[in-house]
């Protein structure tokens, strides 16, 4: 009897320590559940804000390469216009060259543009000026 009675207690505190210790498995478990949860909230938290500074940069990237583009190809526009312009000029002192045979008075208006041109530098201005002051 004695026997038995102390089994049954020992099988009972068996069962209730047993229990318990399913309890505190539980909490434990949920305690890292929720620290795992967290945990892998938050590395997502930082890889959604890694991901948005990669893209905020990016676009600052795009940005600078759009401005630098636009800085490039005003440059080059620059230049076309000035290389033009030579050409142009080029191709208007050779109009104003040409001899017209047929026609003279066209040749002396463009000998008075070609002297007007020569006349209007800024040297000879600037003695005509010091003269006439």
């Amino acid at each position: 009897m004695d026997e038995q009675t102390r089994l049954a207690k020992f099988e009972s505190m068996r069962k209730q320590t047993n229990h318990k210790q399913l309890f505190l498995n539980h909490q434990e478990l949920a305690k890292h559940r929720d620290r795992v949860i967290r945990r892998y909230a938050l590395d997502a938290k930082v890889a959604t804000s890694d991901i948005q500074r990669q893209q905020y940069y990016m676009e600052l990237k795009k940005e600078k390469l759009r401005k630098d583009m636009k800085k490039l190809d005003l440059r080059r526009e620059k230049t076309h216009t000035y290389f033009r312009r030579i050409d142009n000029r080029h191709l208007e002192r050779e109009r104003t060259f040409k001899y017209d045979f047929a026609n003279p008075s066209t040749n002396r208006f463009q000998l008075d543009r070609i002297l007007g041109k020569l006349f209007t530098l800024p040297s000879i201005a600037t003695n005509e000026r010091a003269n006439k002051g």
